[in-house]
């Protein structure tokens, strides 16, 4: 074969691959779009409809991981505890997302469905799921988990049976022993020590929260710490004077990435610092070394603590054993000569 006739072949080969590519994406990104129309027409319908409001609201945003989405929703509909709505916030996503939720409220009537018609972040799609949500209890759910199946009927008793709790969690396995230890904590001022010390006291998507408190709070998500949208969240909850607790059973299987960039982890911890730094000079006057030496940030909160009688002295105690704090000396005078 002459040299022109091999690169009118190849031209031709990459022209018509060209083509179909076009037509496979134009068929993707029409799909897309009709079953977000169709779940929009499904939406109007069951607003339309009269009903008695759940007792419970389970919010969950999506965004292309079409893959383990219906993993996610299956353990909800499966639960226990049948009295409630899944809200499913589909921010924007490019995969089949939008077909599998069509098809999931064709099913189940329980099933919600708030359409982003453009990437706008967890956050927003939070505040659309709060926004949205008519149950008395409001309960997170991540689109990659898994709920085990008596995870709503154990927080809901455990919310009925402690009405002092605004929030709680529940223990959870996740194959990193350190995320099992740290969200394994029940009293409400060692979780609420946590948070000062800059952990997380609670599993996020492992949350169920009053929608009451909330509204009464104006508490919602907030965007001056992205990537750290649980840190505030919390926050917020225990400066309204509400307490952290967690239902002392394994209720949640959470998935540790390890596929998100050094990036992403390096703005999270980022913003987790500059949250907690802002959130603790709220309180005390504690510099970055005070803040990183957890031991150091514990003597400053233990004499908070003689003065307001802020926590437990218990629960500043279990917190010195978690991160392994010993006695400093005690300086003793010199005898006279």
């Amino acid at each position: 074969m002459k040299k022109g006739n091999r690169t009118l072949m190849s031209a031709k080969i990459i022209f018509a691959v060209l083509v179909v590519s076009a037509a496979w994406f134009g068929y993707r990104y029409f799909q897309r779009v009709y079953y977000m129309h169709q779940t929009d027409k499904l939406m109007a319908v069951r607003q339309a409809e009269t009903e008695k409001d759940p007792e419970v609201s389970v919010i969950m945003p999506t965004y292309n991981r079409a893959a383990s989405l219906p993993r996610a929703i299956n353990s909800i509909l499966a639960q226990t505890y049948q009295n409630f709505e899944l809200i499913v916030i589909n921010d924007g996503a490019k995969d089949n997302t939008a077909e599998i939720l069509y098809h999931y409220m064709l099913k189940d009537k329980r099933v919600k469905v708030i359409n982003h018609w453009q990437n706008k972040g967890i956050i927003d799609g939070l505040n659309d799921g709060l926004y949205a949500a008519r149950g008395k209890y409001i309960a997170r759910m991540d689109d990659d988990d898994f709920s085990y199946e008596k995870r709503l009927e154990k927080q809901v008793e455990y919310l009925t049976q402690n009405p002092e709790i605004a929030l709680v969690g529940s223990f959870i396995a996740s194959g990193n022993p350190e995320y099992d230890r740290q969200w394994s904590y029940t009293n409400p001022d060692e979780t609420k020590l946590m948070h000062y010390l800059g952990e997380t006291p609670v599993c996020h998507p492992a949350i169920m929260v009053r929608r009451d408190f909330l509204q009464e709070n104006n508490i919602k998500y907030r965007h001056d710490y992205i990537y750290a949208e649980d840190r505030p969240f919390y926050g917020d909850v225990l400066a309204a004077g509400g307490k952290i607790s967690n239902v002392p059973e394994v209720l949640f299987h959470f998935r540790v990435h390890s596929s998100n960039s050094h990036e992403y982890y390096s703005k999270q911890d980022d913003s987790c610092y500059r949250y907690h730094m802002d959130y603790i000079n709220l309180l005390l006057d504690v510099n970055m070394f005070e803040y990183l030496d957890k031991c150091r940030l514990l003597r400053k909160l233990s004499k908070y603590n003689e003065e307001h009688n802020w926590v437990s002295p218990q629960a500043i105690e279990v917190m010195r054993k978690r991160h392994k704090c010993v006695d400093e000396p005690q300086e003793t005078e010199a005898e006279p000569a």
